[in-house]
Order: structure tokens, then C-alpha cells, then sequence
């Protein structure tokens, strides 16, 4: 197995944070969470890089609701924030994993 180096330094790249900005709202936008974390998204892109930072890393718990279409269904969501950080980690790890 071929070994790859650097990979959490290429994880908390500004611009690869900005692309995981992008990926996670697509399809999201007239979601509240989404609005808000894109009002001010350069403070929020540096708090995610300080999180990923930090050792170890400060993960949120999820958000959990019940739906009733068309059973009862419960369904657990990742704040807006931890889904960037998500985003970030595969544009980095997918490549690496598909080959």
C-alpha cells in the first residue's frame, strides 16, 4: 500500500474548506442553519479550522426529530458545521480511498 503524506494539512486548507462550504450548502440554502453559518462564512470557515485544530477535535452531538412520512421514522442530523468539516475530510480522503 502506497503511503500518502500531508493529508490533514490539505484536510484544513482554507480553500479546501471553502469547497466543503460549497458541497454541504448545495441543494441546503433556504435552510435557517445554512443562512446563518453563510452570513459571516469566513469567521465560521476559521472556527472549523481552529476546531480541527484542536486535539481532539470538539464534535457536536446530533440533532435527532421524528418524521411520519408515510411510517414513523426517527432521523439524526450533524449541525451545518460538523457537515462542512464531514465535506472537508472527504474531498481530501475519498481520492485516496478510490484508488
Amino acid at each position: 500500500m502506497k503511503r500518502t503524506a500531508s493529508l490533514f494539512s490539505q484536510i484544513v486548507d482554507y480553500e479546501n474548506l471553502r469547497l466543503a462550504w460549497l458541497k454541504a450548502r448545495k441543494g441546503k440554502t433556504s435552510k435557517k442553519s445554512v443562512q446563518n453559518f453563510s452570513r459571516n462564512v469566513n469567521k465560521n470557515l476559521q472556527v472549523i479550522h481552529d476546531r480541527m485544530i484542536a486535539s481532539p477535535p470538539v464534535l457536536s452531538k446530533y440533532i435527532q426529530f421524528k418524521i411520519y412520512d408515510p411510517k414513523e421514522r426517527m432521523i439524526s442530523v450533524v449541525p451545518f458545521p460538523d457537515r462542512v468539516m464531514h465535506h472537508a475530510i472527504m474531498n481530501v480522503l475519498e481520492p485516496v480511498f478510490e484508488r
